[in-house]
């Protein structure tokens, strides 16, 4: 459910979810609870991509912004 959860939070504010999902579901979530999912998923694909492709990682982690 986390990741279909951030995947909607791409399309509206974590607010607006939060409300969608209480209205549709019997889920109670806050607004702030979609941005901790949203911040938990992303960082395990961040996790996930550093094992699939190193390089990429270490040119990331190598290049200052």
């Amino acid at each position: 459910m986390d990741v279909k959860v951030a995947e909607m939070a791409a399309e509206t504010t974590y607010r607006e979810l939060a409300h969608i999902l209480n209205e549709w579901t019997a889920v109670s979530i806050s607004h702030t609870t979609v941005g901790n999912i949203v911040k938990k998923v992303g960082k395990s694909q961040k996790e996930a991509d550093a094992v699939s492709c190193p390089i990429v990682t270490l040119l990331q982690n190598s290049i200052k912004f």
